[in-house]
């Protein structure tokens, strides 16, 4: 008695493609890592990392980077998500109780712009910059050694 082929049982590549319209909470994060460095002329940049979760659930953590400070990391917020994209949710830390829900890319954005347009942002921002100037090398006032 012969035995019969196994069948295919996965789906088609066409099946399982990603639709060019989607984008990732990851994909928008990380979009906005080069604008730090350009605006602070790479006094300050910006670093996506994916961090510890809970099954289930992956999380990404948007840190400011100063590299003249031993590359010193400074975490601003966390974006975390389960399977599906949307809804994600932004808190400052995994501790945080308090998120904010976004339902879509659409409020991912807007959540997004108000994080980084606010004052504690810019408050941290300026910190950092300091930190970054600090650790430039001093320019002699004679111009000798």
């Amino acid at each position: 008695m012969s035995q019969s082929a196994i069948p295919r049982l996965v789906p088609h590549a066409n099946e399982i493609s990603l639709d060019a319209e989607v984008r990732s909470p990851i994909d928008v994060l990380r979009a906005q890592t080069g604008y730090w460095s350009e605006l602070t002329s790479g006094e300050v940049t910006a670093t996506v990392e994916a961090t510890v979760t809970t099954p289930g659930r992956v999380a990404y953590g948007f840190s400011f980077v100063v590299p003249a400070v031993d590359d010193y990391r400074y975490r601003l917020f966390l974006v975390e998500h389960g399977l599906d994209l949307y809804p994600a949710w932004i808190r400052e830390d995994r501790a945080d109780a308090h998120s904010l829900e976004v339902g879509d890319e659409a409020t991912l954005y807007a959540r997004l712009g108000e994080i980084f347009r606010s004052q504690h942002t810019v408050k941290v921002l300026k910190s950092l910059r300091a930190l970054a100037l600090e650790a430039r090398p001093k320019k002699s006032a004679s111009g000798g050694a």
